[in-house]
């Protein structure tokens, strides 16, 4: 039977298993925490003013034009 780290054991593959799972939990944690907290910008309502003229049938950046990047609405 072959040993090394390639052929371990069910409870040491287990326990590695789960050491993954909650380093990917952490990091995913993580990432919330950062997307909810310093990503947060108070511009939408260049958004919602694009949308809002975008169903009212306008063309951006045709129609009109806002300081933002293209495709960002």
């Amino acid at each position: 039977m072959a040993s090394g780290p390639i052929a371990s054991s069910g409870p040491d593959r287990r326990i590695r298993y789960r050491w993954l799972m909650g380093a990917l939990a952490l990091y995913a944690a993580a990432f919330l925490i950062y997307a909810e907290k310093w990503a947060f910008t108070w511009d939408e309502s260049y958004h919602l003013l694009a949308a809002q003229l975008m169903s009212a049938g306008k063309r951006p950046y045709l129609d009109f034009c806002f300081p933002q990047a293209p495709l960002n609405a």
